[in-house]
């Protein structure tokens, strides 16, 4: 249960929300190709008739990279420069 919440609190998008605040991080799109999604989409498009130009089942994931190539910032690292940002020790 305390994951759960724990999941709900700080994970944003898939991606924890020490990566996601953090001024170190940065994020770029990757391209990925979902079988599954392209099965309901070519089933929707053949419902609707809609003339789809992107193959069906791509979508996009964030892909976390650091600035000068750190490591990802840990949750404490992150709680830490919550705390600074805020003018507390």
């Amino acid at each position: 249960m305390k994951a759960a919440y724990f999941a709900q609190d700080f994970i944003r998008e898939g991606v924890p929300i020490w990566w996601d605040e953090s001024d170190d991080v940065f994020f770029e799109a990757e391209k990925k190709i979902s079988r599954s999604r392209a099965a309901v989409q070519r089933a929707e498009e053949s419902e609707t008739g809609k003339d789809k130009k992107a193959p069906p089942g791509r979508y996009y994931v964030p892909v976390p990279k650091t600035k000068g190539g750190k490591p990802l910032p840990s949750f404490l690292q992150w709680t830490e420069e919550q705390a600074r940002k805020r003018g507390k020790k």
